[in-house]
C-alpha cells in the first residue's frame, strides 16, 4: 500500500540544470564562508594564547622585581647572591612551567 501510494502521488521533475548550478554555487560558497571562519577562529584562538602567555609573564616578573625592590628598600642593599637571583630570574621561569603548560593546554 504504502508503494502503491508513493507512486500514485510521485511527480515528474524536471530538473533545471542553470538553477541546479546557482543552488550549488550558492551552497559551495556557504560552506567555503565556514571554512574561512573556522579557521579565522582558531587563529584567533593561538593568539589569545600567545597574548596570556606574556601576560603571565609580565605578571611574574613583576612580582619577583617587587619582591627584590621591597627587600631593596627595608634593606638598603642587596647581598650578590640576591642580585644574581635577580639577575638570572630562574624563579620566574621555575613558576612559568606549569603555567605554560595550561595555557597550551587550553582549547586543545
Amino acid at each position: 500500500m504504502l508503494a502503491r501510494d508513493v507512486a500514485i502521488n510521485s511527480k515528474d521533475v524536471a530538473i533545471d540544470k542553470d538553477i541546479l548550478k546557482v543552488i550549488m554555487n550558492r551552497i559551495i560558497k556557504d560552506i567555503n564562508d565556514v571554512t574561512t571562519i573556522k579557521s579565522l577562529v582558531q587563529t584567533n584562538i593561538e593568539n589569545c594564547k600567545k597574548i596570556i602567555t606574556q601576560i603571565e609573564k609580565s605578571m611574574l616578573s613583576m612580582e619577583f622585581s617587587q619582591h627584590y625592590l621591597i627587600k631593596f628598600l627595608a634593606d638598603g642593599t642587596l647581598t650578590k647572591e640576591d642580585l644574581l637571583a635577580f639577575y638570572s630570574g630562574e624563579e620566574i621561569k621555575d613558576r612559568f612551567r606549569p603555567i605554560e603548560k595550561e595555557i597550551k593546554a587550553l582549547g586543545a
